[in-house]
């Protein structure tokens, strides 16, 4: 371990490190940090401040297609024939990517890339399922020549029923959005209950809530709705993809998981992962929006075919057609409290919106099961809640994954059960808020719950005494506009999925931190650099950050 280095700063730096590993920290680290929680410049501020930083719209390799895609018109159509042949006659135009040029199985089926269910076709096969949906993607010298290649490509369908209202579409009647749902392959360890139109089911059962609403003082019930929001990040999805001549895959995408799209592209493109390479420069923000594969399959494939690469990026209004926006849900509250305000029971239903293909829908849906009786006590509680296809936009990954959508109904109605039974808004949260010990519907232990702290210095901060009934009324600061004040609780999960980082050791006694996380401006680069810096006793000016690239960085499922 180089311990005879004549080097006294690289050798130091090592004993600390030996030191650490084996727990022998001292207690100087427990009065104060050096490096932690100081105010310190962002890693990444220069660069973005001075615009010098790279995003992938900003690359350009040397022989360079530019790609754009042609997309169906029709929401549900079975597709007859696709004539590309006056596309590749446009002077520029290398290659046009088409189903048949894509990975198939044995059965003549294109592969499916998801996070979970396998359902997502490179392109339009045998038929569209939304407006928007790719059939062929164009590769030119020059994204006008592309455009006007797209122009000229021809599709004739036979026009197929649409379902466009999940409710309608769990009708025994309603067209099948997929006809063959036992084909899809899913990622292991996941089962999904699927039938009809329906991608994935979650049953939660919890005590005997039949018996609860049975003697409560007071039971309401009520139905809401939520609608689809798109992330709108400032940066649309891009890519730029080279393929070299032993075959091996370079993507430099704006991603929020390099080793989740890696994965992805594996399944996709039947290419093992060591053949793979995905890079996440400067990301424009992702919201949830980039956490899986989307046009990266199409960038590569046409590289493959044309042997140049190829670079890709949305248009904004493609990114509002064919993104993967916030699942709108329908739901069903009951909840059932007693006099004093204890809730004693909930029953939560719910349909969730899934739109062509499954996407990031199975995780949404489980997760808004998980959270849906919100972070109460509650003794009793049934959840069921459905992942319905509809001939729409896939919906996907948006800040809370399933939480706003039950937190917004489960927390609207508390407010009209505390009107009902007499309570306040704050005082109905206190007495059933999580405390320290409780158990989450999961069955997920809190060691530490500061929920009735939090309300009370909430309350506290804005005036609003709920011991004694009295709620605020801010005055506007402009007349033209109405201002008021409510309260509401929610649960959110954090660390669910593994994370991972290597520190390299260099000469000089200089350090490495190599990370599969990704920055999309909440200062992960920062922030590892300050843990290294405080850990290994190093001056945080010798550090280097290397995030988002599958080649140096270990696992690391987002951000």
């Amino acid at each position: 371990l180089l311990v005879e280095d004549s080097r006294p700063d690289l050798h130091a730096t090592l004993r600390r490190f030996v030191s650490n590993v084996k727990g022998e920290m001292k207690a100087e680290a427990v009065k104060g940090h050096r490096w932690v929680g100081r105010n310190l410049p962002r890693e990444d501020g220069a660069e973005k401040a001075t615009g010098t930083g790279a995003f992938v719209t900003d690359m350009h390799l040397p022989n360079m297609l530019h790609g754009k895609y042609f997309r169906g018109r029709l929401p549900h159509a079975l597709i007859l024939n696709v004539d590309v042949s006056k596309a590749l006659k446009v002077r520029g135009v290398k290659a046009v990517l088409t189903a048949k040029d894509c990975p198939k199985d044995g059965d003549g089926n294109l592969l499916g890339f998801g996070p979970v269910v396998l359902d997502y076709p490179i392109l339009a096969q045998k038929k569209v399922r939304y407006v928007g949906e790719p059939i062929a993607a164009v590769a030119a010298t020059d994204e006008d020549a592309a455009a006007e290649a797209v122009e000229l490509i021809e599709a004739d369908y036979e026009e197929l029923p649409a379902v466009f209202d999940p409710r309608e579409a769990l009708k025994p009647d309603a067209p099948l959005v997929h006809e063959d749902l036992e084909r899809y392959e899913h990622v292991p360890h996941f089962k999904p209950i699927r039938y009809g139109n329906v991608a994935y089911r979650v049953k939660v059962l919890k005590g005997n809530p039949g018996k609860a609403f049975e003697e409560a003082d007071h039971v309401l019930e009520q139905e809401f709705g939520t609608s689809t929001h798109h992330q709108c990040y400032l940066e649309p999805h891009a890519v730029v993809a080279q393929v070299d001549v032993k075959g091996k895959v370079t993507a430099w995408t704006s991603t929020q998981t390099v080793a989740e799209t890696r994965q992805g592209l594996s399944d996709t493109l039947a290419i093992h992962p060591s053949r793979i390479r995905v890079i996440a420069p400067f990301i424009g923000g992702g919201f949830g929006g980039k956490l899986s594969v989307r046009i990266e399959p199409h960038a590569i494939l046409l590289a493959r075919m044309t042997g140049r690469p190829v670079k890709i990026v949305l248009t904004r209004e493609e990114e509002f057609i064919s993104g993967h926006p916030r699942h709108p849900f329908r739901l069903k509250y009951k909840t059932g409290v007693m006099k004093d305000g204890r809730i004693t029971a909930r029953e939560i239903r719910f349909i969730a919106d899934s739109g062509a293909y499954a996407h990031q829908g199975p995780g949404v849906v489980g997760t808004a099961a998980s959270r849906a009786q919100g972070p109460y006590h509650v003794p009793h509680v049934r959840v069921d809640g459905s992942l319905v296809y509809t001939n729409k936009v896939p919906f996907g990954g948006y800040r809370g994954y399933g939480g706003p959508q039950v937190h917004f109904a489960g927390e609207s109605q508390l407010d009209d059960l505390a009107a009902e039974i007499g309570i306040d808004p704050i005082e109905l949260r206190m007495k059933n808020g999580m405390t320290t010990g409780g158990r989450l519907l999961t069955g997920q232990s809190t060691p530490h719950a500061a929920y009735q702290e939090t309300l009370r210095r909430a309350a506290a901060a804005t005036g609003w005494d709920w011991e004694n009934r009295k709620k605020p009324a801010p005055k506007p600061r402009d007349p033209r506009k109405k201002t008021g004040i409510g309260v509401a609780s929610m649960e959110h999960g954090s660390a669910i999925y593994a994370s991972s980082a290597i520190v390299k050791m260099e000469s000089g006694g200089g350090l490495t931190v190599m990370a599969g996380g990704t920055e999309i401006g909440a200062g992960q680069r920062t922030i590892f650099a300050q843990i290294a810096a405080e850990a290994l006793g190093v001056p945080i000016e010798r550090i280097s950050i290397v995030l988002s690239d599958t080649l140096t960085a270990p696992y690391d499922w987002s951000t």
